[in-house]
C-alpha cells in the first residue's frame, strides 16, 4: 500500500494534474509553475491508476489482515490459503498497473476474495463457539 501512495504523488508532483483539492492547484513547491490552461483538479490516468490501486488496498487488505491474523491465531488451517491471497493481490497490482482491462482483473481478483472467504470460513467456527 505505501508504494500505491508514493507512486501516485510521485505522479501528482511530476504531471502537476489529478489533484483532490482546489488549493492544490496553487503555486506551491509541489506546483511551482501551473500550466495556464489546464484543468489540474480533473481525472488523469497516470496519477488516478496508483490512486485506484491503493483504494483498492484499502478495502481489502484491512479485512484481510483481520481474518488472516485469526487463521493464524486459531490455527484454523495451513498457509496455502495466505499465499494464495498474497501473490493472488501481486498479480492484481501488476494487473491494474499495466491497464489490462476488467476481463483480465476480475478473475484475479475472484481468486483473491476466494482466498479470503475460504479464511473467514474457517475462522468463523473458532470465533463463533
Amino acid at each position: 500500500m505505501t508504494f500505491s501512495a508514493w507512486h501516485t504523488v510521485v505522479n501528482m508532483i511530476k504531471h502537476c494534474r489529478n489533484f483532490r483539492n482546489p488549493e492544490d492547484a496553487n503555486v506551491g513547491f509541489c506546483n511551482p509553475s501551473p500550466e495556464k490552461g489546464v484543468d489540474q483538479l480533473s481525472w488523469f490516468d497516470p496519477v488516478d491508476r496508483p490512486r485506484r490501486i491503493l483504494a483498492h488496498d484499502i478495502e481489502n487488505n484491512v479485512p484481510f489482515f483481520a481474518v488472516a491474523l485469526l487463521y493464524v491465531v486459531t490455527d484454523a488451517g495451513n498457509s496455502v490459503p495466505l499465499y494464495c491471497y498474497t501473490v493472488s493481490k501481486f498479480a492484481h497490482h501488476i494487473i491494474q498497473g499495466l491497464g489490462f482491462s476488467h476481463e483480465i482483473r476480475a478473475p484475479v481478483w475472484t481468486f483473491t476474495n476466494l482466498s479470503f472467504l475460504y479464511m473467514s470460513w474457517k475462522v468463523a467456527p473458532h470465533i463463533l463457539y
